[in-house]
């Protein structure tokens, strides 16, 4: 009797260690992460969508562009800066160095006045022959208003007017010379260069040079 109670308990422990369910394997421990995937982790790369890349990019090439773009206009402003002053000071020397001509034409003939006894010389003299080359040379290259300061001065000096002038106007250079109030009566303008010449007309001249032959006159026209 008491064996067959053992046998039944032992049937019965059996049958219940046959529906436990099976035991999972115990858990092995997480493998150590890589330095890599730390990293990737730590700076969100990971996180990042599309559009968080592309913001990362654009955003310094604009920065670099714009600072570019500043740079270029502020050199090209500078450069501009620099022109202008560079044009207004040849603009200044060219000035100053009208002056300086205008200034040792008028002494020099000047002293060919008082010392040289200009006006009572003669057609071949030397001191008229340097006259003339003096006036010619001068007005080549002198503006328009300083053009007009040697006619008023030749004239004032009685050295274009009469029959015969001692400082004839022939073949010179009065180009854009302003002749307002300048009296050219009785002088001689032959081959003279009058173009766009202001404070005269062509019918001035008519009327008030001796001659004009082969003459520019303010309008351009060649007189005959």
């Amino acid at each position: 009797m008491v064996a067959v109670i053992v046998k039944v308990e032992q049937e019965k422990v059996d049958l219940l260690v046959e529906q436990e369910p099976p035991q999972p394997p115990p858990k092995e421990e997480p493998q150590k992460k890589s330095r890599r995937r730390k990293l990737w982790e730590w700076t969100s790369f990971g996180e990042k969508s599309g559009w968080d890349w592309m913001e990362l990019l654009i955003i310094p090439l604009v920065l670099a562009l714009g600072g570019l773009l500043f740079s270029l206009a502020q050199d090209t402003r500078q450069q501009e800066i620099e022109e202008r002053r560079a044009q207004a000071q040849r603009a200044a020397e060219e000035q100053r160095a009208q002056d300086e001509a205008l200034q040792a034409y008028l002494e020099g003939m000047g002293s060919l006045l008082l010392d040289e006894d200009l006006r009572s010389s003669k057609a071949d003299d030397e001191v008229r022959t340097l006259a003339e080359a003096r006036t010619s040379t001068v007005l080549s290259r002198l503006d328009g208003s300083r053009k007009r300061s040697v006619v008023l001065f030749l004239y004032k000096s009685k050295l274009i007017q009469k029959d015969q002038p001692i400082v004839p106007l022939v073949d010179v250079d009065l180009s854009d010379a302003d002749l307002s109030d300048a009296d050219l009566s009785d002088a001689d303008l032959r081959y003279a260069d009058l173009s766009d010449a202001r404070g005269i007309t062509s019918e001035d001249l008519e009327k008030q040079a001796k001659s004009l032959g082969r003459t520019t006159m303010p309008d351009k026209t060649k007189h005959d």
